[in-house]
């Protein structure tokens, strides 16, 4: 719904500005979307962030997995397998 969304959006372009903030960039999807990057790296679960998020498809939540890719790598080449 329009209306909410720009409610919203002047909402925490206020806040910010009170707090001293630069706003420019700053609207309540940025906070979505590093809520959602912060909780995936803290659990690896992707399909967690999907419910929470309330998004129908999975495939809709991988965005916030590309922000975790690096990451990921790091884990893979850092984790010892022993003699596999």
């Amino acid at each position: 719904d329009k209306p909410q969304v720009e409610f919203h959006c002047k909402a925490v372009k206020r806040a910010a500005k009170k707090a001293g903030v630069d706003s420019t960039g700053i609207s309540p999807y940025m906070f979505r979307h590093q809520f959602a990057t912060t909780l995936l790296n803290a659990t690896n679960n992707l399909r967690l962030v999907q419910q929470i998020l309330g998004h129908s498809t999975l495939q809709m939540t991988t965005r916030y997995a590309t922000a975790c890719d690096s990451a990921i790598k790091d884990a893979v080449e850092n984790t010892s397998f022993g003699d596999l």
